[in-house]
């Protein structure tokens, strides 16, 4: 056992392992990484995982992490596929699950205040106890939690009426390298703007405070099935225009091998082609009046309605999305933002690489929609696998390529930094990681401090000459 584990293990008693088939838990999110690349780029396995299940414990370790110098990587739910809160560098996991609950709620001013290791579906069960709920919810909801959603990007179900989390969240309290807790609001020293999406790398979330809304009256849902991606953008590009009390709460669309994959797994997929949702809550005559914007849709769109039973069990899925991975054994993902004005253009890209891929996507504020690909791929044909992850490179180009970005970086994905943002951002975000984390102890390895081998160039060129053996093989292509 280690110094730092013996010190941890003496502070904090059975919250502490150091046992090597506990620790292998923590050394994926949802997208495995094959054992030869864990043994060679990355050290994805942690010397140590820590359970907290106070404030006062997360002290302890950030105090020790920083004076033996040994990297921590805070981990909630891990719904992520880019190793966001996977160590790729050893040290200590923190393991946040056991801090949760809800710690005050305030009815009136409609805020509330929680644990980062609160997963949402439990948040909103209690929300509802006060006839109140989540403004918006990620499509992870039942597994990832109100600490993980904050240092990711934030956006899901309901975010276009309401934006994403972080525009809902008033403030977070969070400890840094050393120990030292700091309280972030939207304004003052240490405003909320760096540390919402910084993929925990600047600091530990230990509490929470955000925005919530009344419980609507009336949840009800319609759904449009289109022939072309061409006609859902256009239809998508509309309804972005609605506001007010004609906006709707959630809107996603899934295209036809979506549902065909749905199909091959024993689900019942009533639809084949691309399905629309459009969501309506509130009240009966807003509802109502939904229903009459989603019929004028249909008939300016060339859409065809979809019986009322389809459309509830769309909405009953709406956190599932991820169930085609019983297709697997392995799921591979790419996700992006992008203008949803470029949605078709996007698409025409995906299936000039040839891979056959379920597409979900949910319509966001700011004529924007999140779009998350899905292949199937299996780890343990190590060749095949590393032909088919070389193709998120060629989907991450292509959103690039129109306006988009990826969502969310992890390690993975830091290569697209530079062409993610601008300069100015990037400084800015060197500045505060070099302020509040100058060792580089919390969360190392992601977003600005990728491993070498992920570097812009060379990793291009790996990926590059991947995509064309597996064009000539055909790799993909039947999946």
């Amino acid at each position: 056992m280690t110094k730092a584990a013996e010190r941890l293990s003496e502070l904090l008693g059975d919250k502490v392992t150091t046992d090597a088939f506990e620790r292998s838990f923590y050394a994926r999110d949802l997208a495995p990484v094959p054992g030869f690349l864990s043994r060679t780029i990355f050290q994805n396995t942690p010397e140590i995982v820590v359970r907290p299940t106070s404030q006062d414990d997360i002290v302890a370790v950030m105090k020790i992490a920083l004076e033996e110098k040994i990297p921590v990587t805070a981990r909630a739910g891990a719904t992520t596929a880019f190793l966001n809160a996977v160590p790729v560098k050893g040290g200590i996991v923190l393991d946040t699950t056991g801090l949760k609950g809800i710690l005050d709620i305030d009815e009136k001013n409609r805020w509330v205040k929680a644990l980062p290791g609160t997963s949402w579906k439990k948040i909103d069960e209690e929300l509802m106890e006060y006839g109140l709920t989540a403004c918006s919810l990620p499509s992870s909801a039942e597994a990832s939690t109100a600490g993980g959603w904050f240092n990711m990007e934030g956006y899901g179900i309901g975010s276009v009426k309401y934006g994403g989390f972080h525009d809902q969240v008033q403030s977070a309290q969070l400890v840094l390298a050393g120990g030292r807790i700091i309280r972030s609001e939207k304004e003052g020293e240490y405003p909320l703007s760096w540390f919402a999406g910084s993929e925990g790398t600047l600091g530990i979330v230990s509490e929470l405070e955000f925005q919530v809304r009344e419980a609507p009256e009336y949840t009800k849902n319609y759904a449009l099935e289109y022939d072309t991606v061409s006609q859902v953008q256009e239809a998508l590009e509309m309804t972005h225009k609605w506001d007010g009390p004609d906006a709707p709460y959630h809107v996603h669309w899934s295209n036809g091998d979506f549902h065909e994959f749905l199909d091959q797994l024993g689900y019942h997929a009533p639809i084949k082609n691309n399905l629309l949702l459009v969501t309506y809550q509130g009240n009966q005559a807003q509802v109502h009046r939904g229903e009459q914007m989603v019929k004028d849709l249909m008939g300016k769109t060339q859409g065809k309605w979809v019986d009322e039973e389809t459309a509830d069990a769309e909405w009953a899925d709406r956190f599932r999305a991820m169930r085609i991975k019983r297709g697997g054994p392995t799921l591979l993902a790419a996700e992006v933002l992008l203008p949803s004005a470029r949605l078709a253009h996007f698409c025409a890209q995906l299936a000039a690489l040839g891979q056959r891929a379920a597409v979900y996507g949910h319509l966001l504020d700011r004529g924007r929609i999140n779009i998350l690909v899905m292949y199937h791929a299996d780890e343990t044909k190590v060749l095949e696998y590393l032909f088919l992850m070389a193709k998120t490179k060629k989907i991450y180009d292509a959103a690039l390529g129109l306006g988009g970005r990826p969502y969310g970086f992890g390690a993975w994905n830091s290569l697209y930094l530079t062409r993610a943002y601008d300069q100015d951002r990037i400084q800015s975000m060197k500045e505060h990681k070099k302020m509040l984390d100058p060792l580089g102890i919390v969360n190392p390895g992601k977003v600005l401090d990728p491993p070498k081998v992920l570097n812009p160039r060379l990793f291009g060129l790996g990926t590059g000459s991947a995509n064309l053996i597996s064009g000539v093989l055909g790799i993909g292509r039947g999946r």
